[in-house]
């Protein structure tokens, strides 16, 4: 499928996702449920690992910031 770029995306993606695989199941389609299923997983853990990275991120930032403000009070 596409690429989901923003961790909101990829939110409202496993979120349909999970709709359209109960409905699967629902229809009593297991093989395309399954499918859904995995496919759900696979975005769940990316997301995770977007997150991850995205504190990552933000803790970098911050200790840069606070290294630059060390430095300009000096």
């Amino acid at each position: 499928g596409a690429e989901y770029t923003t961790i909101p995306q990829l939110e409202k993606k496993i979120a349909s996702t999970k709709k359209e695989m109960e409905k699967a199941a629902r229809d009593m389609d297991f093989m395309e449920a399954a499918r859904l299923r995995d496919e759900m997983f696979s975005l769940q853990k990316k997301l995770e690992g977007m997150k991850a990275w995205s504190v990552k991120r933000e803790m970098s930032n911050h200790r840069l910031k606070r290294h630059r403000l060390c430095l300009h009070n000096r």
